[in-house]
């Protein structure tokens, strides 16, 4: 891929992804689409900061995000409720051997899976808490949760299965 069609396609990424890709996190990117990452982040920010500042600053505004309410960002929080936010399942070979051999004979497979999860809090402020109750449960819908502000930075690294 040429620089100019590198650069087109990285001025759309976020910010998150601008920063996996300037950093290399998983060593799959060519010297060009670091460097044209690199100058497209850095363009999006104030002159002379560098990667580690630039993360830092993205972190730290994650964060804020995360501590208000998931969906419209009131900071008065009134209600939490823990879910995770999961990697690709693998198969666990070690666990699954005998099963998903006598499965395979009788026509199922049953494997145990593993993933990486991490927990975040779904936050909600009086307003959307209300829109969200029905009778004395709360529900959040799949999208809901979706709009976390941390899926960004946790799709970005391939967490993409949301648990509750």
């Amino acid at each position: 891929m040429s620089q100019s069609e590198l650069k087109s396609r990285y001025e759309g990424k976020t910010n998150v992804e601008l920063l996996l890709i300037a950093t290399n996190y998983d060593g799959g990117y060519t010297n060009d689409a670091v460097e044209i990452a690199t100058t497209e982040l850095l363009s999006r920010y104030k002159h002379g900061l560098s990667l580690r500042q630039v993360w830092d600053e993205e972190m730290k505004r994650l964060s804020e995000r995360a501590e208000k309410c998931s969906l419209c960002q009131n900071p008065e929080v009134v209600y939490a409720k823990e879910f995770f936010v999961c990697s690709t399942p693998t198969p666990d070979v070690a666990r699954s051997g005998v099963w998903a051999v006598i499965g395979s004979f009788s026509g199922w497979s049953w494997l145990w899976e593993k993933q990486k999860c991490f927990q975040l809090q779904f936050r909600l402020c009086p307003e959307c808490l209300a829109q969200h109750t029905h009778g004395r449960k709360v529900r959040i819908s799949l999208q809901d949760y979706h709009m976390h502000p941390l899926l960004e930075f946790f799709r970005s690294l391939g967490y993409i299965y949301i648990h509750t």
